[in-house]
C-alpha cells in the first residue's frame, strides 16, 4: 500500500514538474516577445528622433554651403584680381625686382586662399548630401519598421492569455509604433506575472506533495526538485 501511495504521489509530482515546464516555455516565449517588443520601441524612437533632427541638419547645411560659395565666389575674384596685377606688373619695364616678388607671393597666397575657398564648397555640399542621403536612409527604415512591427503584432496576438488592448494593431507612423509597443510591453509583462505566479503555486503544491509523503516540511525551490526526491525516496524504498 506504501509502494503505491508513493508511486501515486510520484505521478503526481511528474504530472506537476511537465506542467511547470510547459510554463517555463511559455514564459521563455513572452520573454522572447518581450525583448522583440522592447528593441522595436527603442528603434522606433531612435528613427523618430533622427528623422525630426533632419531638416534642421538639412537647413544647416545649405546656409554652410552658401556661405562656402560666397567665400569661394570672393576668393576667385580676388585671385583673378592677382593674376591681372602679376600679369601687369611682369609685363611693366617700370617694375623691379621687388615689386614682381610681391605680385607673385600675392598670387601664392590668392591661389591657396581660392583652393580652400573651392575645398569648403565641396565639404559643404558633401555634408548636405550626406544629410540628405541620411534622410532617405531613415524614411526608408522607418517603412521597413512598419511592416515589421506589423509582423510582430501578430506574433504577440498569438498568446491565448492577452488582454484586447495587446491585441490591437500598430499604426502606420512611427509614434503609433513607440505607442503599441508600449501597450504591448505591459500586456506581455502582465501574461509572464500570471504564469510566473502559477509556477510558484505549482511549487507549493509540489512541496506539499512532499511533506505529506516524506514528512518533510523544507520545501524544494522547484518542481523538478521535488519531484527528484520523491523519486530518490521511492528508489530506497
Amino acid at each position: 500500500m506504501a509502494d503505491a501511495r508513493a508511486a501515486e504521489f510520484l505521478q503526481l509530482a511528474r504530472e506537476l514538474e511537465e506542467r511547470d515546464l510547459e510554463l517555463a516555455a511559455r514564459i521563455d516565449g513572452i520573454s522572447t516577445l518581450l525583448r522583440d517588443v522592447d528593441g522595436l520601441k527603442e528603434r522606433a524612437t531612435r528613427l523618430r528622433h533622427g528623422i525630426e533632427e533632419i531638416p534642421a541638419e538639412i537647413r544647416h547645411a545649405e546656409v554652410d554651403e552658401r556661405d562656402a560659395r560666397v567665400r569661394e565666389a570672393t576668393a576667385l575674384e580676388e585671385l583673378a584680381a592677382a593674376e591681372r596685377a602679376h600679369d601687369d606688373t611682369h609685363r611693366s619695364r617700370k617694375a623691379g625686382a621687388d615689386a614682381k616678388e610681391r605680385a607673385d607671393r600675392a598670387l601664392i597666397r590668392a591661389e591657396v586662399v581660392a583652393a580652400d575657398a573651392t575645398t569648403g564648397v565641396m565639404r559643404a555640399r558633401s555634408r548636405l548630401e550626406d544629410a540628405i542621403r541620411e534622410e532617405a536612409v531613415l524614411r526608408s527604415e522607418a517603412e521597413g519598421l512598419e511592416v515589421e512591427a506589423r509582423e510582430l503584432a501578430r506574433s504577440v496576438a498569438e498568446e491565448p492569455r492577452l488582454s484586447e488592448t495587446g491585441r490591437s494593431v500598430p499604426g502606420r507612423t512611427l509614434p503609433d509604433i513607440e505607442e503599441w509597443a508600449a501597450r504591448a510591453h505591459a500586456a506581455l509583462f502582465v501574461v509572464r506575472g500570471g504564469l510566473d505566479s502559477e509556477r510558484e503555486r505549482l511549487v507549493v503544491e509540489a512541496n506539499a506533495l512532499a511533506a505529506v509523503l516524506l514528512g518533510d516540511q523544507s520545501g524544494g525551490s522547484s518542481v523538478s526538485l521535488v519531484r527528484q526526491r520523491i523519486e530518490e525516496t521511492q528508489g530506497r524504498g
